[in-house]
């Protein structure tokens, strides 16, 4: 269509957004004894997703609570900036995205206390999925249920069971 037609979003901010949680550079993704699980949040800046992702998910306590429990970094998955990858090899954020073929903005990755990656959620990503992937990672759930589908499932149950409001959208 037309110009005229196109949908109007709102614009998307210029900067990346920054959470208290995030580690600062410089970046060395190296898991040490006694590490915690690692997350890495790719985003780039003009991305609505990831505006909206810090404007409602990483306002949520739950997901604050689960973000303590790893090393959280955010990178621009379009930066030459360096860094040292889990494995110890030394990289550039733009290659190290593109070799893990994150191919959406918001992607979450979520690594074990090895460095090595067992868990992602690309794209639209809904604060309920969120904390359930930082939680299904960060408890080991995922070495005993390997659906996180089945983990959700499970997970909401409970929460209704303890009177909880469940909205897997919201």
């Amino acid at each position: 269509g037309a110009p005229s037609q196109a949908r109007q979003r709102p614009a998307a901010s210029p900067t990346l957004n920054a959470q208290p949680f995030f580690k600062a550079p410089p970046y060395d993704l190296r898991r040490g004894a006694a590490a915690k699980p690692l997350a890495v949040l790719f985003e780039t800046p003009s991305c609505a997703q990831c505006d909206e992702l810090h404007a409602v998910a990483f306002k949520r306590q739950e997901i604050l609570e689960q973000s303590a429990r790893f090393d959280f970094y955010r990178l621009d998955a379009a930066s030459r900036e360096a860094l040292v990858l889990p494995d110890g090899r030394r990289a550039h954020v733009s290659g190290w995205a593109s070799e893990l073929s994150v191919g959406y903005v918001p992607t979450l990755v979520l690594f074990d206390a090895r460095g090595r990656e067992v868990f992602r959620a690309e794209a639209y990503l809904r604060p309920f999925h969120i904390a359930g992937a930082l939680d299904y990672v960060s408890s080991g759930a995922y070495t005993r249920e390997p659906s996180f589908q089945r983990f959700l499932q499970a997970k909401a149950e409970r929460m209704k069971r303890r009177g909880e409001r469940v909205d897997l959208w919201d």
